[in-house]
Order: structure tokens, then sequence, then C-alpha cells
């Protein structure tokens, strides 16, 4: 928030800008303590660290409401 003190005017360009900022060359480079390494380091090595997405039927199937 520090860096937003003196910035005016404040507008949601300017506010997307700085929030990808700070995720780029700040949270995402930070060792983080619950997980021992950055995001971005663990994004990269870690093949577990996402999941793959269901295929579109069970998708689309996830999404459908069932009445019995």
């Amino acid at each position: 928030m520090r860096m937003l003190e003196h910035k005016e005017p404040l507008n949601l360009a300017f506010l997307n800008e700085a929030t990808q900022e700070w995720a780029e060359l700040g949270y995402n480079k930070r060792i983080h303590r619950e997980i021992g390494s950055t995001p971005l380091d663990r994004d990269v090595n870690d093949p577990g660290a996402s999941r793959s997405c269901l295929d579109m039927e069970s998708l689309r199937l996830e999404f459908c409401t069932w009445e019995e």
C-alpha cells in the first residue's frame, strides 16, 4: 500500500498495472515460508504444483444440474 500513497489519481488502469508489477517483481520472486521456495520456482520445477483440466465432456457434466 505504501507504493500507492502519493499516486494521484488512482484509477483502475494504474491499479491493474501496479498489481501486476507487485506480483511479478515482488510476490512471485520471494521465498515463501509455507512452500520453502518462490512461487515462480515451484511452478516451474514442481510437476505436481498444478493439475490438469478435466476433458470437455467431464467438465460440461460438472456444471449440469440433475433433478431427481
